[in-house]
């Protein structure tokens, strides 16, 4: 149960997610820090997830991977981490290997599926001064990759700037959308 009242409208204004989240574009959520009950970056990037995987459900064929932890609240009021049984299609993870793994697994079990990789925090791990770094220079090939694999690939950061600039920019780089987590 989220305390967030957007989720309960989800249906309406969400409607189109497939369309918007597009295989092979990538897409940078910016904003300020959530507050209260109304949630950050994260929990949009979340909040469009489910909204994608409930809308591609009826054909069973769409996955979501990320490194950010979903939990689910249980009738007792206790918290518990979700695992790939309570939502179909959402897969935790944590490295290349992880997501590879099993991108490919449903590639192969799930021709013609459509995938999402979100990576939140990214600043942290693709940040502007980082552009030399193995795992920014893995990120930037996979970017260029992403048409290849039906991949919609979602950057999470507090601001764009903190992200190397082949992934941020619309017009020399690679992006396809921003979304402003604060205009929502």
């Amino acid at each position: 149960v989220s305390p967030n009242p957007f989720l309960e409208s989800k249906g309406n204004l969400m409607s189109g997610i497939l369309n918007l989240w597009q295989p092979g574009s990538i897409w940078l959520i910016t904003g300020e820090r959530g507050v209260g009950t109304v949630g950050g970056k994260s929990h949009l990037a979340m909040w469009l997830t489910d909204a994608y995987l409930e809308e591609g459900d009826a054909k069973n064929n769409t996955f979501v991977y990320s490194n950010v932890i979903v939990s689910i609240r249980e009738k007792d009021g206790i918290w518990r981490k979700v695992t790939p049984n309570d939502v179909r299609g959402y897969h935790f993870t944590t490295s290349f290997y992880e997501f590879f793994l099993k991108l490919s697994e449903n590639l192969v079990t799930k021709p013609g599926s459509k995938h999402v990789l979100i990576l939140d925090e990214a600043s942290v791990f693709v940040g502007a001064l980082s552009f030399t770094s193995v795992l920014a220079q893995n990120l930037t090939a996979l970017a260029t990759l992403v048409r290849k694999f039906d991949l919609t690939l979602v950057i999470v950061a507090v601001r764009a700037e903190l992200i190397i600039k082949k992934l941020r920019e619309t017009q020399e780089g690679l992006l396809d959308g921003r979304m402003f987590k604060d205009s929502w």
